[in-house]
């Protein structure tokens, strides 16, 4: 099927209301017939495959060091603020204490030279907490932008050597949003991939204290996590397919607006703007 006037779908399945297509540009999609007409141009293949045809997973694969590429100063950084939010989080732990040796020790034994040596010692805790803040929150800030330069340039690199086809094939918004999503990757790789494995961390800690605790209530937390993850597995497929048309919309408005201020010029002579308006929203 002839799709968007610019390249072909393979249609999969189709029912009264619903059709399954394979589009090379955003794999597996299901869709309703009216929205799939919007796209179709009425021009349709019947193909079949030969005596020798034989069906083949050809999935590329990347590596975390293949997509990070050749980049300096990343594990330095990573291990610096992995070290910096483990500190942090174990002084937050300590914070309950101050009140639970408060109501077990001073109250019951008014004990006011005990109270004065918690509260010296726990203001102490707090700066050390403020301290430990501000120097996470300044590596974080420092790997952020080094690794942002580094990415940059390399992809700037890599992308001034790729054969002229990638350009001729593909809108300039589609170029400039893989460009910006280094962006996104640089976060996932440095605050999301600390705070994911500190909240791991944390949660399994939690786990084996409440089961040194009560073994039913941990039992009863586990029952609740494993709904938690098939609910989010279930939506996890909509949502990827959701996201996929966010960017892939955002890239050719993307590429309209850029079109757009590149040819004002004629655009304001032939006097299309309403059009080219109507177009972009």
């Amino acid at each position: 099927m002839h799709w968007d006037l610019n390249h072909f779908v393979v249609l999969k399945q189709a029912t009264a209301k619903m059709l399954v297509i394979h589009d090379p540009a955003q794999g597996v999609r299901r869709m309703r017939i009216e929205e799939a007409s919007r796209h179709f141009t009425g021009v349709a293949l019947e193909l079949w495959p030969a005596a020798r045809f034989k069906a083949q997973k050809a999935r590329q694969s990347i590596s975390i060091q293949g997509l990070m590429g050749d980049v300096h100063g990343l594990k330095r950084g990573l291990t610096q603020v992995l070290l910096l939010a483990l500190a942090l989080e174990g002084l937050v732990l300590l914070g309950p204490f101050y009140l639970q040796w408060v109501i077990d020790q001073v109250l019951v034994t008014h004990d006011a030279s005990l109270l004065g040596v918690l509260v010296l010692g726990f203001l102490l805790l707090t700066v050390f907490q403020v301290v430990v803040t501000a120097m996470r929150a300044w590596s974080i800030v420092w790997i952020s932008a080094t690794l942002s330069v580094q990415w940059v340039g390399n992809l700037f690199g890599h992308l001034l050597h790729l054969p002229l086809a990638f350009f001729e094939k593909r809108h300039i918004g589609d170029v400039v949003s893989r460009f910006g999503s280094v962006q996104t990757i640089q976060r996932t790789l440095t605050t999301q991939f600390v705070g994911a494995a500190l909240d791991g961390l944390m949660s399994i800690i939690t786990l084996v204290v409440m089961a040194f605790y009560s073994v039913p209530l941990t039992g009863l937390v586990l029952a609740a996590f494993a709904v938690y993850a098939l609910l989010r597995w279930g939506i996890f497929r909509p949502l990827r397919r959701v996201t996929e048309d966010h960017l892939v919309y955002a890239a050719r408005q993307q590429s309209d607006l850029l079109e757009s201020i590149r040819g004002m010029q004629p655009l304001k002579l032939a006097n299309q703007q309403d059009q080219r308006r109507a177009r972009y929203a």
